[in-house]
């Protein structure tokens, strides 16, 4: 089984960001996404050189150059599309089956590298919040909250998701997203206010973000936040978090 998603989590707003915390604190987080690399010891991979060489062939003054360096392209892209997919299936079947937990935290990182299939359309990324890796739905649904009311038509799976998916990060990163794309509290303020009593005190965290950032709509979630303040955390500064929501919440 994949090591579970709570021990990497990624947020943004006006509390410190976690992964920020984490750093502090000495958390080594394995699901944080490493920068991509853009050579092999030092030489570019060969389908990074052709495109490399090809892109300025775009804006030739001779159109037969343009016309083939498009031709071109597209059957890179092709073929690329094809690479992709049977790598993403490769290093998903080494997260959910590895045994040793160095290489199947490298699968991880190297499958949130390669992305969603289409990633860049919302449609990718829905598909991807029914993904069988807990991590690549979390970020899923990450991916869909950036994209705010772009991702309208993703509404009805992260609602789904926000309810039902089995692991607690995912549901409250999926409420966090409808929140950012339609800011319709009474669909997500009843899950976060659920995910407030998680055991794993950075899933209480990201709700109480949440709910700071809904601010005085959520005012139903005060009682919720006023016992999670009463939690032992052992970290203070997810404490200071919590208060601060209380405080946006009902000033």
């Amino acid at each position: 089984m994949a090591k579970p998603l709570e021990n990497s989590l990624d947020a943004s707003a006006e509390f410190p960001p976690i992964a920020d915390w984490l750093e502090a604190l000495g958390h080594d987080g394995p699901f944080e996404r490493q920068p991509a690399t853009v050579a092999w010891n030092g030489v570019a991979p060969p389908l990074a050189g052709a495109v490399r060489r090809l892109i300025p062939l775009l804006k030739d003054p001779d159109a037969n150059v343009r016309r083939h360096a498009v031709e071109t392209l597209g059957n890179l892209g092709s073929q690329a599309y094809w690479i992709l997919s049977v790598l993403r299936a490769g290093l998903k079947d080494r997260v959910l089956e590895e045994d040793d937990e160095d290489v199947r935290n490298l699968a991880m990182h190297a499958l949130l590298l390669a992305g969603p299939q289409a990633a860049s359309e919302v449609a990718g990324l829905i598909d991807s919040l029914q993904d069988d890796v807990e991590v690549v739905r979390f970020h899923a649904a990450i991916a869909l909250g950036d994209l705010g009311c772009e991702a309208r038509s993703a509404v009805p799976a992260l609602t789904h998701a926000a309810l039902w998916d089995e692991n607690p990060a995912v549901r409250v990163e999926a409420a966090v997203a409808l929140w950012k794309i339609d800011r319709k509290g009474p669909l997500v303020i009843p899950a976060l206010i659920k995910a407030l009593a998680n055991n794993n005190e950075f899933i209480c965290w990201m709700a109480a973000d949440c709910l700071g950032q809904i601010g005085p709509q959520a005012r139903q979630a005060v009682p919720a936040l006023q016992q999670a303040l009463q939690r032992p955390f052992k970290i203070t500064l997810i404490r200071k978090g919590v208060a601060l929501a209380l405080k946006r919440v009902d000033p």
